[in-house]
């Protein structure tokens, strides 16, 4: 299991690539779908990383708004188990959140 589960579109995938690789830099294990294998039941790796990962980042940007998965992966990340934790919703400046 990773410590940071980020959800984006694919369609971003070149964007976030930076990221992964600074967060991975600094020793945290980050898991995003490049890593699912082929053979696996998607659906069910999904479940079991987001309920595992210490952290759930999601990529808001004008093409992961209209993604069906990115708003689902969202809606299944649990809450912060510190109740002081509050959400950051990092995004594109121009894109509109949800």
């Amino acid at each position: 299991m990773s410590d940071i589960f980020i959800s984006y579109a694919s369609q971003d995938r070149a964007r976030i690539l930076p990221l992964v690789e600074a967060l991975e830099a600094r020793g945290w294990s980050v898991f995003w779908d490049t890593t699912v294998l082929p053979g696996e039941e998607w659906h069910r790796k999904i479940t079991t990383e987001l309920d595992a990962a210490r952290c759930v980042i999601v990529l808001w940007s004008q093409t992961s708004v209209d993604s069906h998965w990115v708003h689902e992966e969202a809606g299944e990340a649990p809450p912060p188990p510190n109740p002081r934790a509050r959400p950051h919703r990092p995004r594109h400046h121009s894109a509109r959140l949800p």
